[in-house]
């Protein structure tokens, strides 16, 4: 099986924003991220991240957990997408994603 959790959407087939990897770990996706950096492939972290590690939200609300906002605060990131995007592109980018191995 693959180490990735890759969102679904059975009413669905586009991402019209951009396309969201979980890694298997924070350091997976660190590794992910440099890989993609190698090869001219320009990427980020999910959004803002958890708003419970946000400094407003610790002001106003204290320190929260929330397990499952961590973990895509820590192993979540944004993979490219556009319509301009070619097949060979696509397969380039998941065969970047994919050479690296989970950590």
């Amino acid at each position: 099986g693959t180490p990735f959790h890759i969102q679904q959407n059975d009413r669905a087939d586009i991402a019209s924003i951009s396309f969201a990897l979980m890694a298997s770990s924070r350091e997976h996706r660190e590794a992910i991220a440099r890989a993609l950096r190698a090869a001219a492939i320009e990427t980020r972290p999910l959004g803002g991240g958890s708003m419970a590690r946000q400094p407003f939200w610790v002001a106003r609300y204290g320190a929260t957990a929330l397990p499952f906002a961590d973990r895509i605060h820590e192993t979540c990131m944004h993979l490219p997408n556009h319509p301009g995007l070619s097949a060979a592109d696509i397969n380039f980018i998941c065969d970047v994603v994919e050479g690296v191995p989970a950590v």
